[in-house]
């Protein structure tokens, strides 16, 4: 599916990217809220970055070695 998912780190490096993610949309949003508050447009983007970026990495996080 994605290359390179079939590597022995390829579970931790999938938990990095998540948490990574999430640590750096939660950051933005509370930086950005602390000037001005986020736009609809704002909370849309984040969140489609989140459903870019989570559901492919849980799949190498859940798939069972062979």
């Amino acid at each position: 599916m994605l290359p390179f998912d079939r590597h022995p780190r390829a579970p931790a490096l999938a938990r990095l990217v998540i948490t990574a993610t999430i640590l750096a949309v939660a950051a933005y949003a509370w930086f950005t809220t602390r000037q001005r508050p986020l736009d609809t447009a704002e909370y849309f983007i984040l969140a489609l970055l989140l459903l870019a970026v989570i559901p492919p990495n849980l799949v190498i996080i859940r798939r069972k070695p062979h």
